[in-house]
């Protein structure tokens, strides 16, 4: 809670001094996203800006002009963005990502497994712009649980039909 509020008042002070800003600036715990609309330059800047403010804080970035990683998601431009500049979203696994949820032969109440997969699918949903990205985030998540940690297709596809049929209720 300390180093958030240290945040918080780290960036106040860099925003205050900047000459040139973020259209958008949003962090949880050390992860940053931010869309900058102005030059590469300005960005350098801003960036010098962040890293010599104070000497105990270091900043990493990436640039994309199509997309980027932020947390569990990857913010991209897709055909939505070519039409109407709405930038579309999809579930991100960092590739350390394991899938390793509850093995099915553990000792928990039967329904524990269906809630671990309908958060998922529910964070899934909730997460992807469209069905298309909806459906491979499950479809990755289902093989690796199948593989891994036991679970039945049929079992799967049961949860996600009932967790989906709630969603768009």
């Amino acid at each position: 809670a300390y180093a958030n509020l240290d945040m918080a008042v780290f960036e106040e002070e860099v925003l205050s001094m900047a000459n040139q800003k973020p259209l958008a600036y949003f962090r949880f715990l050390d992860d940053i996203f931010i869309i900058w609309p102005h030059s590469l330059e300005h960005f350098n800047q801003f960036f010098d800006l962040l890293n010599n403010h104070r000497q105990s804080i270091k900043f990493q970035y990436t640039i994309s002009e199509s997309s980027v990683d932020f947390l569990d998601v990857t913010v991209y431009k897709g055909q939505k963005y070519m039409h109407e500049q709405i930038l579309d979203t999809k579930v991100f696994f960092k590739p350390s990502d394991t899938h390793e949820l509850l093995h099915k032969s553990s000792f928990h109440p039967k329904h524990t497994f269906a809630g671990i997969i309908k958060s998922q699918i529910m964070r899934f949903w909730r997460i992807s712009s469209d069905t298309h990205n909806f459906d491979l985030a499950c479809s990755t998540l289902f093989k690796a649980l199948r593989e891994k940690r036991n679970y039945s297709h049929r079992f799967l596809r049961t949860i996600k039909r009932n967790a989906v049929d709630l969603l768009i209720a």
